[in-house]
């Protein structure tokens, strides 16, 4: 490895810092914060919000962050899409694949956030809900 491609990995690295400053929204109004842990407080306190709806694990924040998200970007009215969410779920995980893409905004509410995930566990979601999933 020469000294272009340490500088290319760094580069890359750098992408993945957390940014203390970078902000984290609310799905449901205008809060905000630089600590995701209380936006999600905030949003359970106030609209009932259970980050685990979907499943307790990484992905399934992921996609139910993405959903809610596109909602929000759509001005739609995104408490009604949760509240119907809670009572199927199979809304969003029969379509798991379509939101396992990390959204493009308010991406400190899923990495600010981290817990512990089994990627085991992880790969058990992968294979039930993408169709041809391969854990390499």
């Amino acid at each position: 490895m020469n000294s272009e491609d340490i500088s290319e990995d760094s580069d890359d690295t750098e992408d993945f810092k957390d940014n203390s400053e970078e902000l984290a929204y609310s799905l449901f109004d205008d809060f905000k914060s630089t600590d995701a842990t209380e936006v999600y407080e905030y949003m359970e306190k106030k609209f009932n919000f259970k980050y685990n709806l979907l499943g307790n694990t990484t992905l399934h924040r992921i996609v139910l962050i993405k959903y809610l998200q596109d909602k929000k970007d759509n001005n739609e009215n995104v408490l009604e899409y949760y509240n119907k969410l809670k009572k199927d779920p199979d809304i969003v995980l029969n379509n798991f694949e379509e939101y396992i893409k990390t959204p493009v905004n308010n991406q400190k509410l899923i990495w600010g956030f981290m817990e512990s995930s089994d990627s085991e566990a992880e790969d058990f979601i992968l294979s039930n809900y993408i169709h041809n999933y391969k854990h390499i």
